[in-house]
């Protein structure tokens, strides 16, 4: 028997050829009930899908732990309108409103662009069909609803902090010279029946906190003061700098440009100023030093008095005196520079130079003469374990591209750039992503299977083959993490190859073929270039938009020119 959702999907069938329908899946979180919600999702519309006659699957677009008040970081939302602006999608289905947008102006544009490229989506939960024109209307309020439920949630929450900042409570936060005090003695209750956990001082870290604020208001500069307590060997406090929650999600691997943790080890410079920006070891805590302007804005902006701020003194125990503490703040601020901080300004190789030492994107200065590109943990002059990477011309780098380029693609100079530019407009008019993704979820669940059927099984060998299983479940689970991470690595420069491909079209000839490697290095590298690898300067790898790699050796350092 036809259910209401069922009469409301074959609403739009085509009787002549196979509609191409896709799903959209996005949970919000890494929580272990969202990573189930999301596999659930996934089965559940890979199955309605299937079970649909007259449906083709035009593959599930999915965005794992990212919210939906904005579609900025949703490769997988980008790459599902992208892929119905170029008809590879007659229909949508997603479970709710919500999942879909919840930012008012994102959802109408996003259903401005599904209607004008011939594409209807169906919201399961709210059971709505833009199939059916008198939808429309409903669905663009039900938008609106959506972006009110996500403002009044966080409108909520910050009520309910604003209220509580007047009233003195805040909670501790672990932080170096301070321990929870564990066990039930450890929890402290306001009037109110608000709730935290106390603190109490370890003293060998206390005395290492005390000293640093003496240091300072003696004079002594930061990277002094670090390099001290790495000399007498003092143990520096845990890492500042952690792995991202993708990156922990991957067991060992990192974002591209994030430094490895191996390097935080020891003190730095960085670390003895956050310790010093904190009132919070005069016993005190001051609340609402920072805020978001509204529930769409996901920048954290430092409170300059655009909000009140709330002072509770004698929350916890001392370590230093308030006195100590103003003194070291006046020198601080008589050394800061007024004035804005001003935006950072994206340049051909931003995003793109990856330091082989430390991981750490490299960034640059000189710009207004023969720029240079440097790792900025190179340019850190404390800590146990620095990072030798040594700087590189632009002009090195244009030098090392264009060499990369005739090496990878050794095609004769008339065509050069035809093939070139053939090879970009296949891949973007490739993307089997949906696809692929399916095929090694399978490949996962089918060997996790295998795995625990063989460790149920009475025959000999049973555990040595579970745990070939187990491996192999391993190995393409790995896969699957390294493609997710290249899949979205295309999509962010999915517009470069276009401005690019446009260009080389405009380019004939030897004459197109001088131009092309004139400008190629100012302007388009994120169109060819995934990411270089810095070696020295004289030693490269290009991690090319195939994902392919080309080793680059210099014959000489520019800078080795310019020092004669």
């Amino acid at each position: 028997m036809m259910n209401s959702n069922d009469e409301k999907i074959r609403f739009v069938h085509r009787t002549e050829n196979l509609l191409k329908v896709a799903a959209y899946i996005r949970v919000s979180t890494e929580h272990e009930e969202q990573e189930e919600s999301f596999e659930a999702q996934e089965r559940y519309f890979t199955r309605l899908i299937a079970e649909h006659p007259g449906w083709l699957s035009a593959g599930i677009y999915a965005d794992y732990g990212h919210s939906a008040t904005s579609w900025k970081k949703r490769a997988g939302f980008h790459r599902l309108l992208r892929h119905c602006r170029e008809a590879r999608i007659d229909r949508v289905v997603c479970k709710s409103i919500s999942r879909f947008a919840r930012n008012t102006r994102d959802f109408v544009a996003a259903l401005k662009l599904l209607t004008d490229s011939g594409v209807t989506i169906y919201f399961e939960k709210e059971g709505l069909d833009t199939a059916d024109k008198g939808n429309e209307f409903v669905l663009t309020a039900l938008g609106a609803v959506a972006q009110e439920e996500s403002r009044s949630i966080s409108e909520n929450i910050r009520w309910g902090i604003e209220k509580r900042y007047p009233r003195g409570e805040a909670r501790n936060i672990a932080i170096y010279g301070y321990r929870y005090v564990q066990g039930q003695e450890g929890l402290q209750q306001t009037g109110s029946g608000y709730q935290f956990r106390q603190i109490c001082p370890v003293e060998e870290e206390a005395a290492v906190v005390r000293r640093i604020f003496r240091e300072a208001a003696a004079g002594d500069s930061h990277v002094e003061i670090a390099r001290r307590l790495n000399l007498e060997n003092i143990p520096s406090p845990d890492s500042v700098r952690t792995k991202s929650k993708s990156a922990k999600k991957e067991g060992d691997l990192f974002r591209k440009g994030e430094r490895k943790d191996a390097l935080e080890q020891g003190w730095t410079s960085a670390q003895i100023g956050r310790i010093l920006k904190l009132e919070r070891y005069t016993g005190d805590i001051l609340l609402q030093k920072t805020y978001k302007t509204d529930f769409l804005d996901e920048k954290v902006r430092r409170n300059k008095g655009e909000l009140p701020q709330y002072l509770i003194r004698d929350h916890h125990p001392a370590i230093i005196t308030r006195e100590l503490y103003q003194q070291v703040q006046r020198q601080k601020t008589g050394k800061k520079s007024s004035g804005q901080k001003s935006q950072p300004v994206r340049y051909s190789f931003s995003g793109v130079l990856v330091c082989s030492c430390c991981g750490r994107f490299y960034h640059t200065r000189n710009r207004k003469s023969n720029p240079i590109w440097f790792c900025p943990t190179s340019a850190l002059h404390n800590g146990r374990m620095l990072c030798n990477a040594e700087r590189v011309y632009e002009e090195q780098l244009a030098r090392m591209l264009k060499k990369a380029l005739r090496c990878r693609f050794p095609y004769e100079k008339d065509d050069f750039v035809p093939a070139l530019l053939q090879k970009l407009e296949q891949l973007q008019q490739w993307d089997t992503v949906e696809r692929d993704r399916i095929f090694l979820k399978k490949k996962i669940a089918d060997t996790q299977a295998a795995a625990a059927w063989q460790n149920r099984s009475e025959k000999e060998n049973t555990d040595t083959c579970a745990e070939n299983s187990m491996q192999e479940a391993d190995r393409f689970r790995g896969r699957l993490q390294y493609m997710e991470r290249y899949w979205k690595e295309l999509e962010d420069t999915y517009s470069c190859r276009e401005k690019a491909i446009r260009w080389m079209e405009t380019l004939w000839g030897e004459k197109g073929y001088r131009q092309f490697f004139e400008e190629v290095a100012k302007t388009y590298v994120k169109a060819f270039v995934l990411s270089v690898t810095v070696y020295s300067p004289v030693r490269y790898q290009v991690r090319w938009f195939d994902d392919t790699r080309t080793d680059v050796e210099m014959s000489a350092n520019i800078q080795s020119f310019r020092d004669l």
